[in-house]
């Protein structure tokens, strides 16, 4: 659990400095550090603490590619001189500290005339920075500080350094030796909104997706870049009220905008590009249930500790194994409403089109025949014209999902495709209107020929180098989704189609792009007997979200 879900306040006093100090041999976050400590300092680091899944990994990154000299202490003249070199100014030349994501090397001002000392608040919070991505180093600053702007970022450095103290029983330092305590305010701020695994991603993982796309929607663009600012400005109070007003803002854009997408959207009977009543209802239930029992674990483990005295018992333990589970759970179930999309078609206004799915030669048509431009205009369906599949739909979910949500939705992609089609159309360049008419056709066709097609779309359309989209087999479908990647798999009876995701707790949920089922609880019997994976094109074995960055262009 996150000790700072409670206010900034008590944390000054959440463990009394007497408590008993943890495997590390430290009582006190005002115990000094020396040159040759700084073995001591990494141990606390990686520690237990709400963090230390995402600390480790990169913990042993750095340690393979550790400098010579990582961890060096200064006079306050020689250090002054090098916060000059680095243009450090203002408020920021109080810090006790800074880390060199070049070299990856630690540089503190030694705590008092000629003691040669740092103490260990001050080199942890620098030690958080060193492992903070890239963990490799070699790079300006963290990749976070992009992300998050410069104020967030340290006081999100902060954060995890005063909950590793607090996890291990370490009596924190005294107010006035921690560092940025405005920017803690916001950085704690934001972390109640989101989660410790969603943050982690982005300062350990250093994944823009799908942190950026939710904080803009939450706070919209120019909220979130003012948040960012009145936090580097170290202006707390002004950033936490326009945290709330802009957050409240978004809501009622998104209220409006839900309300005219509904009134304007087309009344079909058969019901398709709708999300319809009470899409959201299994899951937003599922949200709250999962919040419940999460939170109530959190209270359970607060409080067994206190009742020990500052000591985690063996049923606090329990508790805190019950709480990680809960807590990625509500993450996950999050991201699929972020990641939803209905079949709303973007249709087309003829419905005759140069293309031609059989072979050139013998005139017939198969399951691997390729689409080609044909001489004469083929007759196509009012359901074709109007471009709504859900087959479309759910691979679109399913390259955001993986990707981020960044990558065009399916929607932009008809949208696209629609004003080239009639621009071509227009104009008399045939070649071009079936082109991009074969595109439109590919997205939702399951044969081999079209999806051969379909794949060949990929680098442009989504952005991504070497991956293709693969039929597989049931056996194949269920160990992806163990290994929570998303499925392609068709329902109903194999006419419908969905992207299925297992959860952190085991089960299986449809993003369903149908109106009236939105995303929805589902079993493997649910599943048909079509399945699609988005794979590495080279090897053939399905992308995972942690390798999805290395196929982005």
């Amino acid at each position: 659990m996150s000790y700072l879900y409670r206010t900034t306040e008590q944390l000054s006093s959440a463990w009394p400095s007497s408590t008993l100090a943890g495997f590390s041999g430290f009582k006190s976050a005002e115990e000094p550090v020396l040159e040759p400590g700084f073995n001591s300092v990494l141990k606390v680091l990686a520690g237990p603490s709400p963090w230390q899944e995402y600390i480790l990994p990169n913990l042993g990154i750095v340690k393979k590619k550790l400098a010579a000299k990582p961890f060096s202490i200064v006079t306050l003249r020689e250090y002054s001189d090098l916060l000059d070199n680095r243009g450090i100014k203002g408020t920021d030349r109080n810090i006790p500290g800074f880390t060199d994501k070049q070299t990856g090397t630690i540089t503190m001002v030694e705590w008092g005339p000629n003691t040669k000392t740092t103490f260990l608040g001050a080199a942890l919070h620098e030690a958080v920075h060193l492992v903070s991505h890239p963990p490799q180093q070699g790079a300006a600053n963290s990749t976070a500080w992009d992300i998050l702007g410069q104020g967030l970022l340290e006081g999100m450095v902060e954060c995890v350094t005063l909950e590793i103290l607090l996890a291990q029983r370490i009596a924190l330092a005294k107010p006035s030796m921690r560092g940025h305590q405005q920017r803690l305010k916001v950085a704690v701020a934001l972390l109640r909104t989101l989660s410790i695994p969603f943050m982690a991603r982005v300062l350990f993982g250093g994944q823009k997706d799908p942190f950026e796309p939710v904080v803009r929607n939450t706070y919209s663009w120019n909220g979130w870049d003012e948040i960012k600012t009145l936090t580097t400005n170290n202006d707390a109070d002004r950033a936490l009220e326009r945290m709330k007003f802009w957050r409240a803002s978004q809501q009622r854009v998104h209220q409006i905008r839900s309300q005219q997408q509904f009134q304007q959207a087309p009344k079909q009977v058969n019901g398709l590009g709708h999300f319809g009543e009470g899409g959201m209802a299994e899951v937003d239930q599922a949200i709250r249930n999962a919040k419940t029992v999460r939170d109530a674990t959190a209270a359970r483990y607060t409080q067994l500790v206190d009742a020990a005295g500052g000591i985690t018992t063996q049923a606090a333990l329990a508790e805190k194994r019950k709480y990680w589970p809960l807590a990625h759970e509500v993450d996950f179930l999050e991201g699929l409403k972020q990641l939803y999309e209905s079949q709303t078609g973007v249709g087309l206004n003829y419905t005759s089109y140069p293309v031609t799915k059989s072979d050139p030669k013998t005139n017939k048509s198969g399951a691997s025949t390729p689409w080609r431009i044909s001489p004469t205009r083929q007759k196509f369906s009012t359901l074709e014209a109007g471009g709504s599949f859900c087959l479309g739909a759910s691979r679109g979910m399913a390259f955001r999902s993986l990707f981020g949500l960044d990558r065009p939705s399916n929607f932009q992609v008809l949208t696209n495709l629609k004003k080239g089609i009639e621009g071509a159309k227009g104009s008399g360049d045939v070649n071009t209107e079936a082109r991009l008419i074969i595109s439109r056709l590919v997205s939702h066709l399951h044969d081999p020929g079209s999806l051969k097609q379909f794949n060949q779309d990929l680098e442009n359309r989504y952005g991504v180098k070497n991956v293709i989209v693969k039929s597989a087999d049931r056996v194949k479908a269920l160990d992806a989704l163990k290994n929570g990647v998303p499925v392609i798999a068709d329902l109903e009876g194999g006419w419908h189609w969905v992207v299925v995701h297992q959860s952190p707790l085991g089960h299986l949920w449809a993003n369903d792009p149908l109106r009236g089922n939105g995303i929805r609880r589902i079993t493997k019997n649910d599943l048909g007997s079509r399945f699609e994976l988005i794979v590495d094109a080279a090897t053939g074995e399905p992308i995972t979200r942690r390798q999805a960055n290395n196929f982005k262009k």
